[in-house]
């Protein structure tokens, strides 16, 4: 890995092992493999979180207790690097980034609903996900490559991968449910959602603004809702 680094004009590092069961282990893993280096290096870290208000691009991921408790650090190391006046971004990624070929949580919700035959949802359903197609984030990921290897000296340094700032869970397990023709059900024991429960507790309604007012991004993919409900899913 280092000497391709060496040898490309940018970096750009995507890789995570999202194995929750170990999330301590691959957030060491993850860590190890973010080095320095002089040419642009765009770090992917996520919004997710337990937040009360929506996250905006200056704000600082991972602060207080929270920072000692996240097994994943990709935005702390990559912000120890802006320190050392390496020429490193972070992208932060959506819980839902959805479209065709989709692994991740937006999947492992609705195979679990499939499994358990039911569409569920935590408390109220009031927790809310961002969400981006994985095209627009894919363009996005360009935008910022490029802007790191024509300003390398900028104070913009972290953007937001959002196409939908805030959409309920009780939506999205709504939609599964129409989907999948299962009943929607609340659960308010976070427990019963076994190994996943992370996924229904995150509320990270998170904006996009600066991100698009800087790279000129504009997400052009088809919303969340809308993909759950294609052929797709």
């Amino acid at each position: 890995m280092a000497t391709a680094a060496a040898q490309a004009d940018a970096i750009i590092h995507l890789g995570f092992n999202n194995d929750f069961r170990h999330f301590f282990q691959a957030g060491a893993m993850d860590r190890r493999a973010i080095s320095g280096t002089n040419k642009p290096l765009v770090v992917t870290y996520g919004t997710t979180g337990i937040r009360k208000h929506v996250e905006t691009e200056h704000e600082v991921a991972d602060t207080g207790l929270l920072k000692w408790l996240t097994p994943r650090k990709s935005e702390i190391v990559a912000r120890q690097l802006m320190a050392q006046n390496i020429n490193a971004f972070v992208v932060r990624l959506s819980p839902a980034v959805h479209g065709a070929g989709d692994k991740g949580f937006t999947r492992t919700v609705i195979e679990r609903a499939k499994k358990s035959h039911r569409a569920e949802y935590f408390g109220l359903g009031t927790h809310a996900w961002s969400a981006v197609h994985r095209l627009d984030a894919a363009h996005l990921f360009y935008l910022v490559t490029m802007y790191g290897l024509e300003h390398p000296t900028t104070n913009e340094r972290v953007f937001n991968a959002v196409a939908e700032e805030s959409i309920t869970t009780a939506a999205i397990a709504r939609t599964i449910s129409r989907k999948l023709n299962v009943p929607l059900k609340a659960k308010y024991n976070p427990l019963s959602f076994g190994d996943t429960a992370m996924l229904y507790l995150i509320n990270c309604p998170t904006s996009s603004q600066l991100t698009r007012q800087i790279l000129g991004w504009v997400p052009v993919q088809p919303d969340l809702l809308t993909d759950i409900s294609s052929s797709r899913y």
